[in-house]
């Protein structure tokens, strides 16, 4: 499937349209339960616009920069949503994580590196002398 120029900032206009009515969702209150509101992603903006499979818009988004900059500014919203939800334990702490790990570079472990120079001294046993004549 070919897009036109003008396909293309169709497109582009719809997903930062979707980010923008993503960004506004708000938990819902249930009685004494709070839900948090839906995880916005770029799999439910491709099926609700029955744009491309998401092998194919994957392809988009590294051929055009008005799509990469649209899709970044959703990946953005994922993170915020995460962290978020994920903090007030709306979402499970797993799929923050999860979620945290795959769309910025957090990560669970810290490396920490040893700038420190390290002097070994490695001493060799002494050997027993012999006696003379023996």
């Amino acid at each position: 499937m070919k897009y036109t120029p003008e396909q293309i900032q169709q497109l582009t206009d719809e997903l930062n349209q979707y980010t923008d009515n993503a960004s506004k969702r708000k938990p819902i209150k249930r009685g004494s339960t709070i839900v948090p509101p839906n995880f916005p992603s770029i799999e439910e903006f491709i099926f609700q616009n029955s744009v491309c499979n998401s092998k194919y818009f994957y392809e988009l988004e590294k051929k055009y920069e008005s799509i990469s900059r649209a899709v970044q500014r959703l990946r953005s919203l994922q993170a915020s949503f995460a962290f978020q939800y994920g903090m007030n334990r709306q979402y499970s702490e797993r799929m923050a994580i999860f979620v945290l790990q795959n769309i910025t570079s957090w990560r669970e472990k810290q490396e920490i590196e040893n700038k420190t120079p390290t002097q070994i001294i490695i001493k060799r046993p002494e050997r027993k002398k012999q006696a003379d004549g023996i």
